[in-house]
């Protein structure tokens, strides 16, 4: 294999798709970019089993082969490399890399032990539909917030899409917190449970490139393509927890305040508020009259004291690592404060709700 490239474009191409690649995998051959020229395309390849992420490059292909990299030397000798043109031929055992000024000779991994479906397309194109991502994307950073980090219940690391007629609610829970945003007429109806930290790389991967994206599902991957890039996440197997029940029907009190004004407050309120240390959300004056204004106090402490319900006072505690304000829409001017007996609920009229509280399952 010999293939001659922009450095630029080489560049993007593997940076890309070394998203996908784990730095310490189950087997060696998933540390590696599939670099596969073939019938006069060159496409690159990398991915942890869980992601499957491939980049058309754009170079010129003088002798066609394939061969596996190290990802991480990889991308940190393209890194590296001045602006201008290069070369990356196979010389047997090595793959050597050579710009006018600089040249590296980088040892190769086996290619013939890189899992052979990575390699092929395992989805029916003719099923493929246009998707405008601006508000999917958004909405699915704005739930990923709330969801299991790699190493918790596999299930609840990932983003449920729930479809019901031409609305999809994206759900997300750690068991402690939950987050429901709606899309509508999202064109496929069974993508099922997709992992966060996958789809995030996804939404990275096309926010920073341009042009007409494309959505398919499979039996077991979502996936998701344009004309340059191409990513698949792996569906998640098992029953997401019944969300809407965890929805409290009724409120001990729920009142409507200016959105600047709740978050100002839990900036200044969180300086000291570092892991799990709780914050104590306080309402108080509390009149049930049109006129009346309650005053909001935050504070926080090492002890957190416990939820209480007085006459005319109310106080809400909570983890400041477990409630992130970037969930909130950036376009309301007012949020909805709510709380039943063990859960608080955060809200705005365009978007769904965020709650917390007790743990749930």
């Amino acid at each position: 294999m010999k293939i001659k490239s922009d450095v630029k474009d080489l560049k993007k191409a593997v940076m890309a798709v070394s998203r996908a690649v784990d730095q310490k995998p189950s087997t060696p051959s998933l540390q590696g970019i599939y670099i596969k020229c073939v019938d006069g395309s060159c496409e690159i390849i990398g991915s942890d089993l869980d992601l499957i992420i491939k980049a058309s490059a754009n170079v010129e292909i003088e002798v066609e082969g394939e061969c596996l990299i190290n990802a991480r030397i990889l991308t940190e000798v393209l890194r590296k490399l001045p602006s201008g043109s290069v070369t990356v031929s196979d010389i047997g055992s090595e793959i050597k890399i050579e710009t006018d000024r600089s040249e590296y000779n980088l040892r190769k991994l086996d290619h013939l032990t890189y899992p052979q479906s990575l390699l092929e397309p395992n989805y029916n194109e003719e099923n493929s539909q246009k998707i405008f991502t601006d508000e999917l994307f958004s909405s699915l950073k704005k739930v990923g917030i709330a969801s299991s980090p790699e190493g918790g219940k596999p299930i609840l690391t990932g983003v449920c899409f729930d479809n019901n007629d031409n609305k999809t609610n994206l759900v997300s829970t750690d068991s402690y917190r939950l987050a429901v945003n709606t899309v509508f007429d999202l064109p496929i109806t069974d993508a099922g449970i997709v992992s966060f930290r996958s789809l995030n790389e996804v939404i990275k991967l096309f926010e920073e490139n341009e042009g007409e994206i494309y959505i398919n599902s499979s039996e077991r991957e979502l996936h998701f393509y344009n004309s340059v890039f191409y990513a698949s996440v792996r569906k998640l197997e098992g029953s997401f927890p019944a969300y809407e029940n965890l929805f409290p029907k009724e409120n001990l009190f729920s009142i409507e305040v200016p959105k600047t004004k709740i978050l100002e407050a839990l900036d200044r309120s969180t300086v000291v508020a570092e892991g799990f240390i709780p914050v104590t959300l306080k309402i108080s004056k509390f009149v049930k009259s049109p006129t009346s204004k309650p005053k909001i106090f935050m504070s926080t402490s090492s002890e957190p004291p416990p939820i209480s319900l007085f006459v005319d006072e109310m106080f809400s505690v909570f983890s400041f690592k477990i409630f992130k304000v970037t969930g909130i829409n950036p376009s309301a001017t007012t949020v909805d404060l709510s709380r039943a007996s063990k859960i608080f609920v955060f809200g705005t009229s365009i978007e769904k709700r965020f709650s917390f509280g007790k743990r749930f399952s």
